[in-house]
């Protein structure tokens, strides 16, 4: 490119004009030789040289003249050759107008910037410009309310304005529903919760706020009861009462081949059948019908228990037990400790090792489920009770509908769990024909019932 500054015209006065005949040709002497010592040899000097040839090509013969002037006078000369500025004159009797004329131009070369200095004035201004872009780039990037740079969001090429694109945070998302359809559910359930009811004539009056229901463990083939447990809740006072009926109790059922009540889930054929079978039997021994039931099998047990978050349970010895026939292998050490799903079942299912072996089972089993439900109860673990009731109307074996289990739910969460009353059904073990029963104390379990059943006396 052409360098326009030089291509304009530059005024020089008579004594400029004398001074640049005196001294040009040697300094254009020196210039060449320094300028052909520098480029060196090669084809990189063949090409230079080639490119200034173009150039002067492409230049008037005036404006090269003006152009060699004032870079004789504005850069090289002054620097690389002051002795031709500096120059004294030998003859003392040089007059004073020379001296003085010597002296201007001297000081006046002097006073030109320097190839250095130009470089470095130079530098600083690059420097001002490119932080000037930079501030102004950030300016830009400030009021930007959606930057590319940053967002990646892209720009509406016909508009100009950005098209907007909320971030997906699926994590957040999926609690923000399930919060959601947990806050929904536990209004449907305590709103339009409905109490089980189960009337039975000749009973007298029934007291209003009060159920029992009965919760039967079965083993995986769904035939025999190894838990079987009464509850009652009283939404009146918010207690709650839970009592445990032996497996071998002894029941009056002559077309049973081994009377116990834990043949009558299988002699009805198991399911729904089998437990309002063991429905009538209950009935028979504690005067009264409970208001429903639930059949939970072992793998039920353990997906609830798991569901939960397990329970923190103080294992009373250490447990040690295998039977092949069933599947069975239960190995716990004793003390406190949290148990899972898989551990609970071994825990709730061990007998062999206590000297009353199923009473004592339904001790453990009862102190377990006590502290369940303190631990289910609790604020850290309440909101997933009504998950757990949606799980337990889908996969649990129930005669009661969503609006029973909602009741349930909502009555039990206002229980006072530390104050739980747990009993056995009142009775003694005994032989009978070669074979153990428990056998209930009738009158015993009359006076129990006082304080489970909702029917006045």
């Amino acid at each position: 490119m052409k360098d326009k500054n030089f291509d304009k015209p530059q005024m020089f006065d008579a004594e400029d004009e004398a001074f640049f005949q005196k001294h040009f040709g040697q300094w254009e002497n020196n210039t060449t030789t320094e300028n052909s010592a520098a480029s060196g040899s090669g084809d990189a000097s063949q090409r230079r040289g080639s490119q200034v040839s173009s150039q002067a090509n492409q230049t008037t013969a005036a404006q090269q003249t003006s152009r060699r002037r004032r870079q004789f006078f504005d850069q090289d000369a002054p620097m690389n050759h002051p002795e031709m500025f500096d120059e004294q004159t030998s003859s003392s009797s040089a007059t004073g107008t020379a001296a003085s004329s010597q002296q201007t131009r001297s000081e006046r070369a002097r006073r030109r910037i320097s190839p250095e200095e130009a470089q470095r004035i130079a530098a600083q201004q690059e420097a001002s410009q490119k932080a000037a872009a930079q501030k102004r780039s950030s300016n830009r990037a400030s009021y930007d309310p959606y930057p590319e740079s940053t967002s990646g969001r892209k720009r509406n090429s016909s508009s100009g304005k950005h098209s907007r694109k909320k971030k997906k945070h699926p994590i957040l998302r999926f609690i923000v529903c399930l919060l959601l359809i947990i806050a929904i559910l536990a209004v449907g359930i305590t709103t339009f919760g409905k109490q089980p009811i189960r009337e039975t004539s000749g009973l007298g009056t029934r007291t209003d706020g009060i159920s029992t229901f009965l919760i039967a463990g079965t083993d995986d083939e769904g035939y025999r009861t190894d838990t079987i447990i009464l509850i009652s809740i009283n939404n009146n006072t918010h207690q709650a009462r839970l009592m445990s009926i032996p497996r071998d109790t002894y029941i009056e059922a002559p077309s049973y081949n081994v009377p116990k009540i834990n043949s009558a889930l299988g002699y009805a054929g198991g399911g729904r059948k089998g437990m309002e079978e063991l429905m009538d039997q209950v009935e028979n021994l504690i005067g009264f019908m409970p208001d429903g039931y639930f059949m939970i099998d072992f793998n039920d047990f353990v997906s609830v228990v798991d569901f939960m978050g397990g329970v923190d349970f103080n294992v009373p010895m250490d447990m040690d037990y295998e039977d092949p026939t069933q599947d069975l292998e239960i190995h716990l050490k004793a003390g406190e400790q949290h148990l899972n799903g898989k551990e609970s079942i071994q825990l709730v299912r061990f007998r062999s090792g206590y000297a009353n072996a199923d009473i004592t089972r339904t001790s453990v089993q009862r102190d377990f489920i006590k502290a369940a439900l303190e631990q289910w109860t609790a604020p850290s673990k309440i909101w997933k009770i009504p998950l757990l009731t949606i799980m337990i109307s889908t996969r649990v074996t129930t005669d009661m509908s969503l609006g029973n289990l909602g009741w349930i739910a909502k009555a039990g969460i206002l229980c006072n769990m530390e104050d739980l009353s747990m009993d056995i059904l009142p009775g003694t073990p005994q032989y009978i024909n070669g074979g153990s029963y428990y056998v209930p104390d009738d009158s015993a379990v009359r006076e129990l019932m006082t304080g489970y059943s909702p029917y006045a006396n």
